[in-house]
């Protein structure tokens, strides 16, 4: 009698071609966690720049005020009517209005 070799074989798909449900949610799950990583990134490329901008220009406001502060030998009074001083409660209070 000859001995017959078994061998394990994957189950037969019975002619369907395609993924697994499984296949398609490690696929989906590794792109999420490179997309993920991606934005993270992104976002701390650009709030970087923001603050080093930011930072970039009250450095020019800084040198700009001394400079006046030297040309005319005083700083410059802050504006007085404004939208934004329309705004603020102090505007409207009476005691603001009676120093003026």
């Amino acid at each position: 009698m000859k001995a017959v070799a078994t061998t394990t074989q994957a189950p037969a798909r019975s002619g369907q071609k395609g993924f697994t449900l499984t296949e398609l949610a490690v696929v989906m799950a590794i792109v999420g966690f490179l997309l993920g990583g991606l934005i993270y990134t992104l976002s701390a490329q650009i709030e970087q720049r923001n603050f080093e901008d930011t930072r970039r220009r009250l450095e020019q406001a800084r040198e700009l005020l001394l400079s006046f502060s030297i040309f005319k030998g005083r700083l410059p009074c802050p504006a007085r009517y404004t939208s934004a001083a329309s705004n603020s409660p102090s505007a409207a209070s009476p005691s603001r209005k009676a120093l003026n």
